[in-house]
């Protein structure tokens, strides 16, 4: 085996993600009569001794690899990105997953009512809060006492009566879909304070269907 005359160690950089290159250097050929001796592999002119053309020619096994700072300081960027990018995609899908807060039904609110009423017989409902007539206003208060995520417990109170309701919030945060003791409640949430609704109910003694504007009472 060739002895190696000499190794020249570059470190660039210190720390993870850094490299440190080796170069071998082979011992020095001997030059045969009527030749000129090239300078050392690697180096420019250097390379293999051709008598008949009595230039030396370079050859690619003997070339030197060399890891400049530059190169380290592209890598070192690019592992860094990557990581970056990644972080940023993991945090973006939790974040796009992410459940809206329900919206904030709890708490009294005063609904101004305009209905009609199909009158089946000439006995009013005692779960009406509307006058037995074909058309009506009316006041009423929903007061919302329970919740457990979505869902709300409350009442339905006029001047005439007062019955349990029940409350759902869409899971758009949009809507709200509501039962009382004989009919049923949807609206549209129209702002943190206010909500549309439309309500219905068919019994015996009659059907009704009413408009009304929800507003809170604070």
């Amino acid at each position: 085996m060739s002895a190696i005359t000499s190794c020249r160690i570059s470190h660039h950089g210190a720390g993870r993600g850094h490299a440190i290159a080796f170069r071998l250097c082979e011992p020095p050929r001997p030059v045969p009569a009527g030749c000129r001796a090239a300078g050392p592999v690697g180096s420019p002119g250097g390379g293999h001794v051709h008598k008949d053309m009595g230039t030396p020619r370079h050859s690619p096994t003997h070339s030197a690899l060399s890891i400049t700072p530059e190169t380290v300081v592209i890598m070192n960027m690019k592992h860094s990105v990557t990581g970056i990018s990644l972080t940023f995609l993991m945090f973006g899908a939790g974040v796009c997953y992410a459940e809206p807060d329900v919206f904030n039904l709890l708490g009294s609110w005063a609904a101004k009512t305009e209905g009609a009423k199909i009158l089946i017989s000439g006995t009013p409902n005692p779960k009406s809060h509307g006058s037995h007539e074909e058309f009506y206003n009316l006041a009423l208060e929903y007061e919302f006492t329970k919740q457990e995520g979505r869902l709300f417990h409350g009442t339905k109170k006029s001047a005439k009566l007062t019955e349990k309701v029940v409350c759902a919030v869409d899971y758009d945060n949009e809507n709200i879909h509501c039962t009382d003791e004989n009919g049923m409640v949807d609206g549209k949430i129209a702002g943190k304070d206010k909500i549309f609704s439309h309500y219905h109910h068919v019994t015996p003694e009659e059907s009704v269907v009413s408009i009304s504007t929800w507003e809170r009472i604070k």
